[in-house]
């Protein structure tokens, strides 16, 4: 065998084993990816969950303040502070699925049902009075846009 065979026998194993490698790869991706996106469901149902736990601790505040499609009713300053901390958890969980999904972690199926229950949430007058009130202060920009616009149907952030 002389040096030409040789290196046409490393050369071939070099490629096959550059083949192997690049499958590696794009198996490890593809696990990254799914163990990426179960993180992400995990908080998801841990802040859901809080948010649950919130609203059976203090059922009287969801009803005055937080439930869709009601006026709310007179708050006690205690209640009012429950309820705006209900506000921020819900809002904290909905910029989490508007990021990932601008992140292009979830897809436009996931995130479509999310933006659904966004508006829902935002039918209350006191969910949407805590969003103008505290959203300037806490939330990335391109997500206030996308809620003020996509969710509320506003251009004008200032208004509610």
């Amino acid at each position: 065998m002389n040096w030409d065979a040789i290196g046409a026998v490393g050369e071939i194993v070099g490629a096959i084993a550059v083949l192997l490698t690049l499958g590696y790869l794009a198996l490890q991706i593809r696990q990254n990816n799914k163990s990426i996106r179960s993180s992400i469901y995990t908080s998801w149902v841990d802040i859901g969950s809080l948010v649950h736990t919130l609203r059976a601790e203090y059922p009287e505040v969801f009803e005055k303040a937080i439930s869709p499609g009601r006026e709310p009713e007179l708050l006690t300053k205690q209640e009012a502070q429950i309820a705006e901390s209900i506000c921020a958890h819900m809002f904290n969980l909905f910029e989490a699925h508007y990021l990932h999904y601008v992140n292009g972690t979830i897809d436009e199926h996931v995130f479509d049902s999310k933006r659904r229950n966004m508006r829902w949430r935002m039918e209350s007058p006191f969910v949407r009075q805590t969003w103008f009130k505290i959203a300037e202060h806490v939330y990335d920009h391109r997500f206030i846009d996308f809620v003020n616009r996509e969710v509320l149907g506003s251009e004008d952030s200032e208004s509610g």
